[in-house]
């Protein structure tokens, strides 16, 4: 927790996300290194503009203590029109569709 903690810090602090949000109730089920594993882990889930992804890819992969952390991007394509405004507020790019109440947003969420 005290990792994931610094890193959101770090990302928000940067500017190179919005919002970080921080889930501690995590297992992974994993084959590494040949065997199966099974850990508790924690999972972010980061707000950001797609034009700061590889800042943001980068600057995680220095800061988290895994050989190979997990990062991916998950594109939005739709979500509540008021979140989505808001989102716009934090600094993340909203792009709005034909009609003004659908939206697709510019964000991604990023999860390591």
């Amino acid at each position: 927790m005290d990792e994931a903690q610094s890193i959101g810090y770090a990302l928000v602090d940067e500017q190179l996300a919005a919002c970080v949000n921080i889930l501690l109730a995590v297992r992974s089920i994993v084959r590494w290194e040949g065997e199966v594993q099974e850990e508790h882990a924690v999972m972010m889930i980061i707000k950001t503009r797609r034009g700061l992804f590889e800042q943001l890819r980068q600057r995680v992969s220095e800061l988290d203590s895994y050989d190979v952390p997990a990062i991916v991007t998950l594109p939005i394509e739709a979500g509540s029109p008021a979140y989505l405004v808001s989102g716009a507020k934090l600094g993340l790019s909203v792009q709005y569709g034909p009609l003004s109440r659908f939206c697709t947003p510019g964000n991604l969420g990023l999860m390591l």
